[in-house]
Formats: structure tokens, sequence, C-alpha cells
């Protein structure tokens, strides 16, 4: 993704890593390649990857092909996931949110909905990944996940409304795919899931996906 500024300078997301994760390898790459290019400054986002600023927008073809990502692509995608590593690597976490996440991100794919989305999976309630207030969220406890919806940050903050506890994978899955499939029929242009909820309220939104 690239976006000019007015001194023509521009930045490049990297789709690197995996739900959050980079291998030591990939990190000594992007540093080397950060150092040929003169980048200013490397930015970790919100949504987990890693930003390369400060960048002639001409140098950003040469950028991916040597780290092997192929010809740059628009990373406008419709979802972005934020994960915890969950309990492999906290002693808090209660669910392991990568096989969630994983089947999560090849469900959705490249699904057109009304606006983009921010998908937050937490592994325990300490909810280290926001899940209250992102487009769709998930929250592991004992029992199961709990699935929230229409959650938002910013400027016009709104916490999510649960529309689904102690689930499975799977019917966390199946429910999630339920709702974004009721946003894509039903949400206005550039609408996001927290007016969206707003406009039609979450009892409507339940009554037409079960």
């Amino acid at each position: 993704m690239t976006d000019n500024t007015t001194n023509h300078q521009t930045y490049t997301e990297l789709p690197l890593g995996k739900m959050g994760f980079i291998s030591p390898d990939q990190l000594n790459k992007v540093a080397h390649v950060a150092d040929k290019y003169g980048v200013k400054e490397i930015k970790l986002t919100s949504g987990q990857k890693i930003a390369l600023l400060g960048l002639d927008p001409s140098q950003i073809p040469d950028v991916w092909q040597d780290l092997d990502l192929g010809p740059p692509a628009d990373q406008k995608t419709s979802a972005r996931f934020q994960n915890c590593p969950g309990p492999k690597w906290c002693r808090y976490g209660l669910l392991d949110p990568m096989p969630l996440a994983a089947q999560l991100n090849q469900a959705i794919g490249q699904k057109k909905l009304p606006a983009k989305i921010k998908i937050g999976i937490s592994a325990c309630p300490r909810s280290c990944s926001s899940s209250y207030l992102r487009d769709l969220g998930f929250l592991g406890l004992k029992k199961g996940w709990t699935v929230i919806f229409g959650g938002n940050g910013g400027g016009r903050p709104r916490i999510g409304d649960v529309m689904g506890e102690g689930l499975t994978d799977k019917e966390a899955i199946t429910l999630a795919l339920k709702l974004l499939d009721h946003y894509r029929q039903n949400g206005k242009a550039r609408e996001r899931t927290a007016r969206f909820c707003q406009r039609l309220g979450p009892g409507v939104i339940k009554t037409h996906i079960s």
C-alpha cells in the first residue's frame, strides 16, 4: 500500500508474517532492504504489519522484489487482523487464536464488504486485541469463544454487541460469516459495522442471521 505525501515520499506496507508473527530471517531481510534503500523509519502498524517509511515511489517495486514478495499489490483488503499470541506464549491465554485466525482469514478472503473491517482475536478476557472495539471481535473464555460485532475505536467509539457465547472454533467462524454476509447484503457504501449496528439494531441483526 502506498500513500504519497506533499514531499513526494511514500511508504509501503509489507504483507509479511502470519497473523502478527514474523521470523528472525524475515526481520533480517527487512533490515537489509531498509538499509539498502535508505529507509528513514520502520513502523509496526496497528494491523500488525511492517511499514517502510520515506521511500521514493519508484523504489517500491524493487523493494518488493528484493523481499521476494512478487509485484506490489494494493493491500487495502477488506479485513485486517489483530490477534494475541495465545497460550503458547502467554500464561493468561485460554484458547489458541491461531487456528481460528487462519481459518477466518481463508474464509473471508477478498470478500467485497461495504467498508474495511478490523478483526480482533483475544485468547483471554484481558482482551489484548481490543475485541470489543473491533468490527468483529473474538474473546477466548474457558467455555469457548465469545463473538462480538459492531465495535469501533477512533473518534466515535462504540462497544460491540455480543452475538454468541461459548462457541467452538467452527461455531464462531460460522457465526462470523453469517454476520459478515448480512453486513455485505444490507450495509451502505463505506458504512462501518458500528454505524450499521446502530442503524439496524443488534436485535434485528440477530433475528436475521438466526
